[in-house]
């Protein structure tokens, strides 16, 4: 996924969220972003930040637990807050309200330490393909442990929503099968000596290059990479401009480094 992944900005997975008629009505997207849906796991003891879309200048309020926090949705239809900090526990109910009445509600929303997974092929090798897999997989129900996967796309620029729906889930033989086998073996090990859910995201793909998981911002900072971000965000716009403007530089290194 061509993004900093920290973000995680809102991604589409409507079939996992229950809207009220009217939001659904209403709302290209649902009023929270993607990653909120039902068996989620959030962030233990610290501000929990929350983002969504909804109309501009609507005001969102979300609840969660007893915690309360407004927003008011800027003029490309973001909104971001942030609700207290809680200990881990749960089942909560997530919800999202406008003043017009249209409502996201979100269910078994438990509280504990969230993981992000990534890198290459090591992350990716699935649970099936490690050692004892069959038995590993048979024993891996597991309520306390979500998981969630980020399916392998790519974009020359940052997105709003992932390309592919992703869902929450439940530690299972039919979920833990084909996930990361270092991610869930990480969380169930330390599950025996740090007792709260664990929540983890697996965005992993074999092969790749560091640099499509950076942000542009944090590689100009780190200098040498100002050519290439060039070209990338004229291909952005343009994608045939940007494959010629690649072909010259190409052209270039090549006549620099063989020039016969």
């Amino acid at each position: 996924m061509n993004r900093a992944l920290p973000a995680l900005a809102a991604y589409a997975a409507a079939a996992c969220l229950t809207l009220t008629a009217p939001c659904a009505a209403a709302l290209a997207h649902p009023l929270l972003g993607d990653v909120f849906q039902d068996h989620a796991v959030l962030q233990r003891d610290r501000a929990i930040p929350v983002w969504g879309e909804a109309a501009a200048g609507e005001e969102v309020t979300i609840s969660l637990n007893g915690s309360v926090a407004t927003a008011v949705a800027d003029a490309a239809g973001h909104w971001r807050t942030q609700l207290n900090a809680m200990p881990a526990g749960g089942p909560y109910r997530l919800t999202a309200q406008v003043r017009g009445g249209a409502e996201q509600s979100i269910a078994d929303i438990l509280l504990g330490d969230v993981w992000l997974c990534s890198g290459q092929s090591n992350m990716e090798l699935p649970v099936a393909d490690s050692l004892n897999a069959a038995r590993e997989i048979a024993a891996s129900a597991n309520d306390q442990i979500r998981v969630l996967g980020v399916a392998h796309a790519n974009h020359p620029t940052p997105l709003q929503h992932f390309q592919h729906a992703v869902a929450w889930e439940a530690a299972a033989p039919a979920t833990v099968r084909d996930f990361s086998a270092a991610c869930y073996y990480f969380a169930r090990d330390l599950q025996k000596s740090v007792h709260v859910p664990m929540g983890l995201i697996q965005a992993s793909w074999g092969g790749s290059r560091i640099e499509p998981w950076i942000s542009e911002t944090a590689l100009r900072a780190a200098g040498g990479f100002d050519v290439a971000l060039d070209v990338l965000k004229v291909y952005a716009g343009d994608a045939r401009a940007g494959n010629q403007r690649m072909g010259a530089l190409w052209e270039i290194w090549w006549r620099s480094h063989a020039p016969t």
